[in-house]
Protein backbone atom coordinates (compact mmCIF):
# COMPACT_ATOMS: atom_id res chain seq x y z
CA UNK A 1 0.00 0.00 0.00
CA UNK A 2 1.62 3.30 -0.92
CA UNK A 3 1.69 5.80 1.23
CA UNK A 4 -1.24 8.65 -0.45
CA UNK A 5 -3.74 5.36 -0.37
CA UNK A 6 -2.77 4.95 3.46
CA UNK A 7 -3.39 8.66 4.27
CA UNK A 8 -6.31 8.85 2.21
CA UNK A 9 -7.59 5.45 4.10
CA UNK A 10 -7.28 7.43 7.40
CA UNK A 11 -9.15 10.46 6.12
CA UNK A 12 -12.27 8.88 4.97
CA UNK A 13 -12.54 6.71 8.13
CA UNK A 14 -11.65 3.07 6.93
CA UNK A 15 -8.28 2.70 8.83
CA UNK A 16 -8.66 3.29 12.33
CA UNK A 17 -6.71 5.90 14.38
CA UNK A 18 -4.79 3.38 16.37
CA UNK A 19 -3.09 1.43 13.44
CA UNK A 20 -2.91 5.01 11.47
CA UNK A 21 -0.48 6.69 14.54
CA UNK A 22 1.56 3.28 14.45
CA UNK A 23 2.68 3.65 11.04
CA UNK A 24 2.96 7.53 11.68
CA UNK A 25 5.07 7.01 13.83
CA UNK A 26 7.36 4.24 12.49
CA UNK A 27 7.75 5.05 8.73
CA UNK A 28 9.07 8.15 7.35
CA UNK A 29 7.77 7.84 3.89
CA UNK A 30 4.11 8.45 5.47
CA UNK A 31 5.73 11.38 7.44
CA UNK A 32 7.12 12.96 4.36
CA UNK A 33 3.90 12.36 2.11
CA UNK A 34 1.83 13.97 4.57
CA UNK A 35 4.34 16.72 4.28
CA UNK A 36 4.02 16.60 0.52
CA UNK A 37 0.47 17.20 0.79
CA UNK A 38 1.68 20.99 1.46
CA UNK A 39 2.38 23.00 -1.52
CA UNK A 40 5.66 23.44 -2.35
CA UNK A 41 4.86 27.09 -3.76
CA UNK A 42 3.26 27.81 -0.42
CA UNK A 43 6.25 27.61 1.45
CA UNK A 44 7.53 31.31 2.73
CA UNK A 45 5.12 32.82 0.93
CA UNK A 46 2.48 34.27 3.01
CA UNK A 47 0.28 35.38 0.15
CA UNK A 48 -0.58 31.55 -1.06
CA UNK A 49 -4.44 30.62 -0.64
CA UNK A 50 -4.01 27.87 1.39
CA UNK A 51 -2.96 30.41 4.04
CA UNK A 52 -6.41 31.96 4.08
CA UNK A 53 -7.26 31.37 7.67
CA UNK A 54 -10.91 31.57 7.18
CA UNK A 55 -11.11 28.79 4.41
CA UNK A 56 -8.48 26.58 5.18
CA UNK A 57 -7.69 26.93 8.83
CA UNK A 58 -4.19 26.12 8.17
CA UNK A 59 -1.88 28.69 10.11
CA UNK A 60 1.63 30.09 8.22
CA UNK A 61 3.10 31.13 11.11
CA UNK A 62 2.41 27.94 12.83
CA UNK A 63 3.96 25.70 10.10
CA UNK A 64 7.00 28.35 8.99
CA UNK A 65 7.84 27.39 13.08
CA UNK A 66 7.73 23.95 12.31
CA UNK A 67 9.43 24.64 9.00
CA UNK A 68 6.36 24.22 6.79
CA UNK A 69 6.01 20.12 8.06
CA UNK A 70 2.64 19.07 9.07
CA UNK A 71 4.77 16.17 10.71
CA UNK A 72 6.70 17.77 13.16
CA UNK A 73 3.27 19.70 13.89
CA UNK A 74 1.97 16.63 14.92
CA UNK A 75 4.66 15.49 17.04
CA UNK A 76 5.15 18.65 18.88
CA UNK A 77 1.26 19.07 19.46
CA UNK A 78 -0.17 15.41 19.94
CA UNK A 79 0.55 13.56 22.82
CA UNK A 80 -0.70 9.65 20.78
CA UNK A 81 -3.14 8.99 23.90
CA UNK A 82 -5.60 8.15 22.24
CA UNK A 83 -8.13 10.53 24.10
CA UNK A 84 -10.27 12.38 21.81
CA UNK A 85 -9.68 15.72 21.99
CA UNK A 86 -5.77 14.30 20.71
CA UNK A 87 -7.30 12.17 18.49
CA UNK A 88 -9.20 15.22 17.08
CA UNK A 89 -5.89 17.07 17.27
CA UNK A 90 -4.02 14.28 14.79
CA UNK A 91 -6.69 14.19 12.55
CA UNK A 92 -7.41 17.72 11.94
CA UNK A 93 -3.86 18.37 11.35
CA UNK A 94 -3.44 16.52 8.57
CA UNK A 95 -7.13 16.71 7.29
CA UNK A 96 -6.65 20.49 6.85
CA UNK A 97 -3.74 20.25 4.52
CA UNK A 98 -5.65 17.20 2.32
CA UNK A 99 -8.47 18.83 2.02
CA UNK A 100 -7.13 21.54 0.55
CA UNK A 101 -5.13 19.33 -1.87
CA UNK A 102 -7.81 17.08 -2.25
CA UNK A 103 -11.10 19.72 -1.87
CA UNK A 104 -13.34 17.06 -3.42
CA UNK A 105 -12.30 14.03 -1.13
CA UNK A 106 -15.52 13.66 1.48
CA UNK A 107 -12.81 13.20 4.59
CA UNK A 108 -15.13 11.35 7.83
CA UNK A 109 -16.24 13.33 10.96
CA UNK A 110 -16.30 10.35 13.23
CA UNK A 111 -13.44 12.22 15.35
CA UNK A 112 -15.65 15.51 15.84
CA UNK A 113 -18.37 13.22 16.77
CA UNK A 114 -16.28 11.75 19.20
CA UNK A 115 -14.99 14.38 20.77
CA UNK A 116 -18.43 16.51 20.65
CA UNK A 117 -20.04 13.43 22.71
CA UNK A 118 -17.54 13.61 25.34
CA UNK A 119 -17.60 17.21 25.59
CA UNK A 120 -21.32 16.49 26.25
CA UNK A 121 -21.02 13.74 28.46
CA UNK A 122 -18.20 15.22 30.80
CA UNK A 123 -19.55 18.18 31.59
CA UNK A 124 -16.58 19.54 32.53
CA UNK A 125 -16.90 17.59 35.43
CA UNK A 126 -16.38 13.95 34.92
CA UNK A 127 -12.56 13.41 34.12
CA UNK A 128 -9.75 12.51 35.20
CA UNK A 129 -6.25 10.32 34.85
CA UNK A 130 -7.72 7.74 36.46
CA UNK A 131 -11.31 7.80 34.84
CA UNK A 132 -11.00 8.80 31.41
CA UNK A 133 -11.16 5.49 30.14
CA UNK A 134 -14.51 4.48 31.08
CA UNK A 135 -15.70 7.83 29.86
CA UNK A 136 -14.20 6.97 26.44
CA UNK A 137 -15.91 3.27 26.39
CA UNK A 138 -19.41 4.88 27.11
CA UNK A 139 -18.94 7.66 24.67
CA UNK A 140 -18.44 4.66 21.87
CA UNK A 141 -20.64 2.41 23.28
CA UNK A 142 -23.28 5.17 21.88
CA UNK A 143 -21.96 6.80 19.13
CA UNK A 144 -23.63 5.01 16.53
CA UNK A 145 -27.27 6.06 18.39
CA UNK A 146 -29.37 8.23 16.41
CA UNK A 147 -30.73 11.14 16.30
CA UNK A 148 -27.89 12.95 17.86
CA UNK A 149 -30.59 14.02 20.85
CA UNK A 150 -30.83 11.28 21.64
CA UNK A 151 -27.41 9.72 21.90
CA UNK A 152 -25.89 12.38 23.99
CA UNK A 153 -28.90 12.00 26.26
CA UNK A 154 -28.35 8.43 26.84
CA UNK A 155 -24.14 9.18 27.00
CA UNK A 156 -24.88 11.90 29.67
CA UNK A 157 -27.12 9.62 31.38
CA UNK A 158 -24.81 6.59 31.58
CA UNK A 159 -21.97 8.49 32.39
CA UNK A 160 -23.81 10.06 35.50
CA UNK A 161 -24.72 6.29 36.79
CA UNK A 162 -21.35 5.11 36.52
CA UNK A 163 -20.38 8.08 38.25
CA UNK A 164 -22.91 7.08 41.36
CA UNK A 165 -24.19 10.89 40.86
CA UNK A 166 -27.40 11.35 42.61
CA UNK A 167 -29.52 14.73 42.75
CA UNK A 168 -26.93 15.89 40.41
CA UNK A 169 -25.03 16.47 42.89
CA UNK A 170 -20.97 16.75 41.66
CA UNK A 171 -18.00 18.61 42.31
CA UNK A 172 -17.09 22.61 40.99
CA UNK A 173 -13.27 21.60 39.96
CA UNK A 174 -10.65 24.52 40.66
CA UNK A 175 -8.08 23.28 38.22
CA UNK A 176 -9.77 21.00 35.84
CA UNK A 177 -11.14 17.39 36.62
CA UNK A 178 -9.41 15.00 38.84
CA UNK A 179 -11.85 12.37 39.53
CA UNK A 180 -10.74 9.39 41.68
CA UNK A 181 -11.55 5.67 41.12
CA UNK A 182 -12.30 3.55 43.19
CA UNK A 183 -12.29 -0.45 43.42
CA UNK A 184 -15.15 -0.94 40.45
CA UNK A 185 -16.05 2.22 39.26
CA UNK A 186 -15.60 5.64 39.79
CA UNK A 187 -15.86 7.19 43.74
CA UNK A 188 -19.03 8.50 44.54
CA UNK A 189 -18.65 12.30 45.43
CA UNK A 190 -19.53 13.03 48.62
CA UNK A 191 -18.51 17.11 49.54
CA UNK A 192 -16.44 20.17 49.47
CA UNK A 193 -14.94 22.02 52.06
CA UNK A 194 -12.36 24.90 52.14
CA UNK A 195 -9.43 25.84 53.49
CA UNK A 196 -8.25 29.17 52.72
CA UNK A 197 -7.00 29.11 48.98
CA UNK A 198 -7.61 25.12 49.38
CA UNK A 199 -10.66 23.08 48.08
CA UNK A 200 -11.23 19.17 49.86
CA UNK A 201 -12.97 17.45 47.34
CA UNK A 202 -13.97 14.27 49.70
CA UNK A 203 -15.30 11.09 47.80
CA UNK A 204 -16.28 7.50 48.98
CA UNK A 205 -15.36 3.98 47.19
CA UNK A 206 -18.90 2.39 46.63
CA UNK A 207 -17.52 -0.90 47.40
CA UNK A 208 -15.07 -0.55 50.04
CA UNK A 209 -16.00 2.72 52.19
CA UNK A 210 -12.69 3.51 51.49
CA UNK A 211 -12.66 7.55 51.55
CA UNK A 212 -10.63 9.57 49.29
CA UNK A 213 -9.55 13.30 49.21
CA UNK A 214 -8.39 15.72 46.74
CA UNK A 215 -6.73 18.80 47.08
CA UNK A 216 -6.73 21.46 45.06
CA UNK A 217 -6.44 25.40 45.39
CA UNK A 218 -7.25 28.45 43.47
Amino acid sequence: MDNLTTIKLFMSGEMDIKTFTVCFKSDEGLRSAIDDLLPVEAIDNREHECWNWKKTGISFDVYREYGFSCSRLIKRICRFDNSPGENLNLFACICRVFTYRYPDFKCTNLYDEIHDLYLDAINDCFEGPEVDHLVEAIITEFLDMRPKTARKKAAKEKVKEVFHVENNKRPRWIQGAEWPMGTNSPMKYLDRKTNGEEVLFRFVDVDTGEERIVSQFY
